[in-house]
């Protein structure tokens, strides 16, 4: 008989939470994850190993007080620079604009890209508290100043926000003389860059438009 997700009444004298809670609520902190999901996970982990629990929470631990932000793109490391930006077979002049980490290993593994990435933290949206100085817009115009990078590619989400972002990217970058591209319209809108698949990907990066 499986474990059922229900609260027992006769438990109710002494604590009527469900056993399980607080681990699916800690679950449900992480973005995409719903209540049928954080359940599932919160049941898996419980039947595993507590040694493999223990080596999990090590790992948690671990990375959070180790992982930093790239000093060149600000993708994550556990060093000065991540391992692209230390990849000499990279395209050197070409840098992919996303907004944040998860984008930069979404496109990464789908192989359609082979050049750099500029994480900006982020895209406009003062609903959010999100303003154009608190994202990585002088760091990437600092990058360009140098004059090695030739094509940038804005790769943000097409969303309200997104598209707010992109513009103002166009006018930041329009007194530059680095070529403007943004992907194919064949990203959905409202979309995630970062939940795409690799044939999307791919093709979105084939049908780049020049702006």
């Amino acid at each position: 008989m499986g474990l059922a997700l229900v609260h027992d009444d006769s438990f109710g004298q002494h604590d009527s939470r469900f056993p399980l809670d607080d681990l699916i609520q800690h679950f449900s902190f992480y973005k995409g994850i719903g209540a049928k999901t954080a359940q599932r996970l919160a049941l898996e982990t419980i039947m595993l190993s507590p040694e493999k629990v223990q080596l999990f929470a090590n790992s948690l631990v671990e990375t959070k007080k180790n992982i930093k932000f790239c000093s060149e793109c600000f993708y994550l490391t556990l060093q000065e620079q991540c391992h692209i930006c230390l990849d000499a077979t990279r395209a050197r002049d070409t840098v992919c604009v996303v907004s944040e980490p998860k984008d930069v290993l979404s496109i990464d593994q789908s192989k359609s890209y082979n050049g750099l990435f500029h994480v900006l933290g982020g895209v406009i949206s003062p609903l959010d508290g999100m303003y154009p100085e608190a994202l990585r817009f002088k760091e990437l115009q600092d990058r360009l100043s140098k004059g090695v990078i030739k094509d940038v590619i804005l790769a943000l989400n097409p969303t309200v926000e997104g598209d707010t972002t992109s513009l103002y990217l166009q006018e930041l970058l329009s007194r530059t003389s680095v070529n403007l591209f943004k992907l194919a319209q064949g990203i959905p809108i409202g979309s995630d860059v970062a939940y795409l698949d690799e044939v999307t990907i791919d093709r979105a990066f084939e049908g780049k438009q020049k702006l």
